[in-house]
């Protein structure tokens, strides 16, 4: 049985000392941007932080037999001290890494996530747990560059020969003020449920939630 879900919000945590699956990380990473190269979305970074947050995740959900959703997902990667817009989470266990992430792609919550073209990070975590399960966890993120680390280029103007000439008023054009973007709330959140077997190719029809 495979089971994934699927969390999306938009606007430091460290597992215990575990053994990470750290080949199978790699390679999902790898999967999910050839994934995103097929639609023409632009490839993930790999972000430290965000893996530190999926490997946490992982080792709970082995710790517990089952998987669910990180419930301080915003919380834990507000506390990177990143600009992030927009933060989601695929999460899944099965007997192999493979057939966890084709369970991910068929199902349409957790695709959306694995090939949404905002999307610029990624942190993968996967540990072994009771059942000779893997445990999958995937975070990304959506992170711009904060203004502090922005720096606006200075243009010299070269100075002209001054020139002599009358002094010429200038028309006053009034501008309205510019009005700020709005600013939402409140996180949006999208919850994908559990998915099994049904979504693997060749399986027997079973029940999906969401």
């Amino acid at each position: 049985m495979v089971v994934v879900s699927a969390l999306v919000l938009a606007t430091g945590l460290h597992a215990s000392a575990t053994t990470y699956n750290t080949a199978d990380e790699a390679r999902v990473e790898s999967l999910t941007n050839a994934t995103r190269a097929r639609v023409g979305s632009k490839p993930l970074a790999h972000m430290p932080g965000l893996q530190d947050m999926a490997r946490a995740q992982a080792v709970r959900m082995a710790q517990r037999g089952d998987i669910y959703h990180n419930p301080n997902l915003s919380a834990d990667i507000t506390a990177l001290g990143v600009n992030w817009q927009m933060v989601g989470e695929n999460v899944g266990m099965g007997p192999t890494v493979d057939l966890v992430y084709q369970a991910l792609l068929k199902s349409p919550h957790h695709y959306e996530n694995i090939t949404r073209s905002n999307y610029t990070s990624i942190g993968v975590g996967e540990v072994n747990g009771p059942g000779d399960r893997v445990y999958l966890v995937q975070v990304f993120a959506q992170i711009t560059p904060s203004a502090k680390s922005v720096v606006a280029p200075v243009h010299v103007t070269p100075k002209a020969a001054a020139v002599h000439t009358a002094p010429v008023a200038k028309p006053v054009v009034s501008r309205p003020a510019a009005t700020p973007a709005p600013r939402r709330p409140d996180p949006n959140a999208l919850l994908g449920g559990r998915v099994f077997t049904a979504d693997l190719p060749g399986a027997l029809p079973s029940t999906a939630h969401f």
